[in-house]
């Protein structure tokens, strides 16, 4: 059977194999905002809360300058495609776009950051 039969609509990367199942990854976008200036960085990645600590860290040079980050939004997509393609559409956003996004629906941030 062809790969894209296995799969369906869903990247193949997306997929895992826990205990002999085959379960599907969540993708996410993420936007940090900087504690020095209030300017927003955005991004993608599988574990939002592992890259907030790699900004942190400076380990990403085009945040190094302006650490400590903190996370304000946090939106879960269910394939690399879509959050690839989301992102895109985050980084041409202004910061009453974001301030906007961070009150709604959309933005897990809330059930990601344990208190």
């Amino acid at each position: 059977m062809p790969p894209c039969h296995l799969y369906g609509r869903r990247d193949p990367q997306s997929l895992t194999q826990k205990s002999g199942a085959l379960s599907f990854m969540p993708y996410y976008v993420y936007i940090i905002q900087s504690q020095i200036d209030s300017t927003f960085y955005k991004g993608s990645t599988e574990n939002p809360l592992n890259r907030l600590e790699q900004h942190n860290l400076g380990h990403t040079l085009s945040t190094r300058l302006k650490r400590p980050w903190k996370l304000v939004y946090i939106e879960q997509l269910p394939t690399k495609t879509e959050m690839l393609i989301r992102e895109k559409k985050l980084k041409r956003g202004n910061k009453e776009y974001f301030e906007k996004l961070m009150k709604g629906d959309k933005n897990i941030l809330d059930g990601f950051i344990k208190k």
